[in-house]
């Protein structure tokens, strides 16, 4: 199938509770898709911890092909920009 455009960016501490973790993008979906008339469990979001190997940390020959910098480039070529609360907008 058609991969989804992604809407959102999380990067996720290893140290939080799985149901923090899910009450916050809740929270996050909620405060910016409601007003908006859009259902906040139609929004995307790409979780860099479940999109690199967290077994074998491979950190890339330099910056530009590091997996962080890579899953970066991929959600921005992916996505439509929209400045969002909080985010400097």
């Amino acid at each position: 199938g058609a991969v989804p455009i992604v809407d959102t960016f999380v990067s996720h501490w290893w140290g939080e509770e799985t149901a923090d973790f899910v009450a916050a993008l809740i929270l996050h979906a909620k405060s910016l898709d409601e007003e908006a008339g859009r259902d906040p469990l139609d929004r995307v979001y790409w979780i860099c911890t479940f999109t690199n190997c967290q077994h074998r940390v491979e950190l890339g020959a330099s910056l530009a092909t590091s997996p962080f910098n890579l899953a970066l480039s991929f959600v921005a070529s992916r996505s439509v920009a929209e400045p969002q609360a909080g985010c400097g907008a």
